[in-house]
C-alpha cells in the first residue's frame, strides 16, 4: 500500500479537480493543487503559490484550512530557483478525509508492522540459538576445511610431522600469502631452511618412524635462538614469517608450504612484526611503546615451547638503547634453561660483532640474507639502464620486481660472502657499489655488516640530490668529518667557559653591593670586578 501511495493521491488529485466548475478555472490554481501526505496529520489538499479562493473552496465541499507555512526550495527540490520562498496553504476536504478514514496513518502502521515482524524474528532466534550456533559452527568449520584443502591441493605442499619434542626441521619453507600474490614474470619464490636443536628433558619421539629420523638428521646443528641480520629488502622479514606461517599452520592441521616440516608442538607464538594493525593500536602511547609492550608479553609469557618472532625490535628511540634492550633480550633468552624457539631480525651488527653485548652461546645461532657482488662493469650498466628509463618517464625510477633479481635465478660468477668484507665503517662505501648488490633471498649462517641503504633508497625513488647527501655524510663521516663538524672547536668551549665565569663574578658582585652607596661607587665597582674576571 506504501509503495502505491504516489498513484493513489494522484487519482485523488485529478478528483478533486474535475469538481472545480469550468467558469472558475483558468486562473492557475488547478495546475497548484495537490494531494498529500503527512506522518501523524494524515491526507491533505495543499494549495502551491496562493492561498485557494473562497469561490473554489466552496465548490470543493466542506474545505477546512489548516495551516500555510513558507519553505526555500533548491531546484532539484522544485521549481523555484534556489533562495525563493514558495507558499503553500494546506487544506482538509472531504476526499481527504474519506481518504484518512479509509487508509489511515499508512506510515505509523507500516513503521508497526516492520517492529512487530522484527520482534517476531529476534524471538523465533533465541527460541533456537543452540540450533543456529551449531549450523553456523558447522558451515565454518566445512569452508575451513575446504579452504585447507583447496590450499594442499595448490602444489608443491607437504604434510608436517608434529611430535611432542623440542627440535625443529624446516626444509624449503616459502611464505604463503608472497607465494599466492606473486606476479608469474616475477621468478619463483626461494625457498629456505631453517633448523634448532632442543632442550635436555624434551623428548623426539614420534610415530612416523624412519621419516621422522630422517627429517630430525641435523636439527640439533642449530641453536634455538636465531639472530638474523643482512641489508635492507634482502627478504629478512619474509624469511621469519614464512617459518611462523608452516609452524601455525601444521597447529591447525593444515599441509605447509615447504619441502619438508618436522615442528615441535608450541604453547604459545608471540610476534612483534609490523602491521597496520600496531600502527592503529599504538597511536595512544606510541610505535615503541607497543613493541616493548609485545617483547615485555614474550619475556613474561614465554615457555620452553612458545615460538617468538621479533623483526626489528629496537628501532624508534636512540640507537644505544635500541642496541641494549635487544641485547639484553637475546641475553635473557639465551641464558633461560628451557630457552623457546625465537626468530630474531635486526639490523644491529652491534649486538654480534661484540661478545661483551650479547655472549656467544649454544643456543644463539647467527643467519644472515645472502648476496651477490656484480662486477663493476655489470653494475655501471645496471645504472645506465635505470638512468635511461627514468629519463624515459618511468615510474619512480623503480625497476621491474621493485628493483630485486628475480627470486630462484641466479647469476653465473663467483658469490660473494654472506655479509660484506669488512667491518662497519672500514672505508666508504659509494652509491655505485651499492648499486652492485644482487639479492639471492637465502638464508646462510653468517653475519651482514652492510644494509645496503642507498640501494634501497634509490629503488624507492627517492631524487639523486638526497642520495647525493647521505653519499656525501658517509665520506665525511668514514674520515670522522662529521664529528669533526658537529663538535665545537676547543678555542670555542674556552671561549663560552671565560665569558660564563665572568657573568657569575658581575652577579655576585652586585648581590654583595650596599644599597646606600652611590651610584658611581657601584659602576665603579662593577667594571673592577669585570677586569679582574677578563
Amino acid at each position: 500500500m506504501y509503495r502505491r501511495l504516489p498513484d493513489l493521491l494522484e487519482k485523488v488529485r485529478e478528483t478533486v479537480v474535475r469538481k472545480i466548475p469550468r467558469v472558475l478555472r483558468g486562473r492557475g490554481v488547478e495546475d497548484n493543487l495537490s494531494v498529500v501526505y503527512l506522518p501523524k496529520t494524515g491526507f491533505m489538499l495543499r494549495c502551491v503559490g496562493r492561498a485557494l479562493p473562497p469561490d473554489i473552496a466552496d465548490e470543493l465541499g466542506e474545505c477546512e484550512f489548516a495551516f500555510d507555512k513558507s519553505s526555500d526550495l533548491s531546484p532539484e527540490r522544485g521549481v523555484e530557483p534556489e533562495g525563493v520562498a514558495r507558499y503553500s496553504a494546506y487544506y482538509f476536504t472531504a476526499a481527504t478525509r474519506e481518504l484518512s478514514d479509509a487508509v489511515g496513518d499508512v506510515l505509523s502502521d507500516v513503521h508497526d508492522l516492520e517492529a512487530s515482524i522484527l520482534r517476531d524474528l529476534r524471538r523465533r532466534v533465541l527460541s533456537n540459538s543452540r540450533l543456529l550456533r551449531d549450523v553456523a559452527s558447522c558451515v565454518a568449520e566445512m569452508d575451513a576445511t575446504a579452504s585447507l584443502a583447496v590450499f594442499a591441493a595448490s602444489g608443491n605442499m607437504c604434510r608436517p610431522i608434529l611430535h611432542d619434542g623440542t627440535e625443529m626441521n624446516v626444509v624449503g619453507a616459502r611464505h604463503p600469502l608472497q607465494e599466492a600474490t606473486r606476479a608469474p614474470e616475477a621468478g619463483a619464490i626461494v625457498p629456505n631452511d631453517f633448523r634448532c636443536g632442543g632442550w635436555s628433558g624434551g623428548s623426539n619421539g614420534s610415530n612416523d618412524g624412519e621419516r621422522t629420523d630422517a627429517l630430525s638428521t641435523g636439527a640439533s646443528s642449530g641453536g634455538r635462538i636465531a639472530v638474523v641480520t643482512g641489508p635492507n629488502q634482502s627478504g629478512k622479514s619474509v624469511y621469519l614469517k614464512s617459518i611462523a606461517a608452516c609452524v601455525f599452520l601444521a597447529h591447525v592441521g593444515s599441509f605447509v608450504p615447504a619441502t619438508s616440516a618436522f615442528v615441535p608442538l608450541v604453547d604459545r607464538v608471540f610476534t612483534r612484526v609490523g602491521s597496520s594493525a600496531d600502527s592503529v593500536g599504538s597511536l595512544a602511547g606510541g610505535s615503541f611503546a607497543a613493541d616493548c609492550a609485545r617483547v615485555a608479553q614474550m619475556c613474561n609469557g614465554c615457555t620452553g615451547r612458545s615460538l617468538c618472532v621479533v623483526d626489528e625490535f629496537g628501532k624508534g628511540t636512540a640507537t644505544a638503547d635500541g642496541v641494549g634492550l635487544l641485547a639484553g633480550f637475546l641475553r635473557f633468552l639465551a641464558r633461560s634453561p628451557t630457552p623457546p624457539i625465537a626468530l630474531v631480525a635486526t639490523h644491529f651488527t652491534e649486538i654480534v660483532s661484540d661478545e661483551a653485548i650479547v655472549p656467544k652461546s649454544e643456543s644463539t645461532q647467527f643467519l644472515t640474507m645472502r648476496i651477490h657482488l656484480r662486477r663493476p662493469a655489470a653494475a655501471d650498466d645496471h645504472r645506465r639502464r635505470r638512468d635511461e628509463r627514468r629519463a624515459n618517464g618511468g615510474t619512480g625510477g623503480k625497476e621491474p620486481n621493485g628493483g630485486k633479481e628475480p627470486a630462484g635465478k641466479r647469476r653465473k660468477g663467483s658469490f660473494g660472502s654472506p655479509g660484506s668484507s669488512g667491518s662497519p665503517g672500514q672505508h666508504h662505501r659509494s652509491a655505485c657499489e651499492d648499486e652492485s648488490v644482487v639479492f639471492l633471498y637465502r638464508a646462510v649462517p653468517g653475519v651482514s655488516s652492510r644494509a645496503y641503504s642507498l640501494r634501497c633508497a634509490s629503488d624507492a625513488g627517492l631524487p639523486g640530490s638526497v642520495l647525493a647527501r647521505c653519499e656525501e655524510l658517509a665520506a665525511m663521516d668514514a674520515g670522522g668529518g662529521v664529528r669533526a663538524r658537529l663538535e665545537p672547536a676547543a678555542g670555542a668551549v674556552a671561549a663560552r667557559a671565560r665569558g660564563a665565569a665572568r657573568d657569575r663574578a658581575v652577579v655576585a658582585a652586585l648581590a654583595a653591593l650596599d644599597p646606600t652607596r652611590s651610584f658611581e661607587d657601584a659602576r665603579a665597582a662593577i667594571e673592577e670586578v669585570t677586569r679582574r674576571a677578563v
